[in-house]
């Protein structure tokens, strides 16, 4: 499986295990990713010392005991960096009920999303694509989420008046939900 990965400041595709299926989960074939060059721009820019990454790293080591539903990365080299697709569903844990093989879906970031040809989500972070032609647009629906979020925290009504700082997709996405 291909991934994109952040290696030291640089953008690689490397060859990657596929990613282990756990019972409540979605082996994914991923059609669409966003990529962000503001995202990958700040990874890049953003240097980060070993306490500053504690939490992730316990999270990794609980991961790796439990069986873990992510790939064997060195993080400590590389960085995945992914947070919207949208695709197929290849296979589903045992304990699934909502997708099946086969199904067209969205996935939004929940710590598990990598920019790769296979992802392996929680059956949560998925919705239901209905139609096949609408992928490439749902494949911005963990920005979206973002985005609405936002709006839903700032709390506006109608008539307010907003100033949305950095058009980014995000920013342009907000812009969208505040009109």
């Amino acid at each position: 499986m291909r991934q994109l990965l952040l290696n030291k400041g640089n953008l690689v595709v490397k060859e990657l295990a596929q990613p282990l299926l756990s019972d409540h989960s979605l082996l994914v074939a991923v059609h669409y990713t966003y990529i962000s060059s503001n995202t990958t721009v700040t990874k890049i820019n953003t240097e980060e010392s070993f306490f500053s990454n504690i939490p992730h790293k316990v999270k990794r080591v609980l991961e790796s005991v439990a069986g873990s539903s992510r790939p064997d990365v060195d993080t400590d080299n590389q960085i995945t960096n992914g947070y919207s697709c949208a695709g197929h569903v290849v296979s589903v844990g045992k304990k699934v009920k909502n997708f099946a093989p086969g199904d067209f879906i969205a996935c939004v970031d929940l710590g598990y999303l990598p920019h790769s040809d296979l992802a392996c989500v929680p059956e949560y972070g998925a919705v239901r694509v209905t139609n096949e032609a609408y992928l490439k647009a749902a494949s911005l629906t963990g920005l979206a989420t973002y985005a609405l979020q936002g709006v839903r925290r700032a709390q506006l009504q109608i008539g307010d008046r907003v100033c949305v700082f950095g058009l980014d997709i995000v920013g342009l996405l907000t812009v969208q939900l505040a009109k």
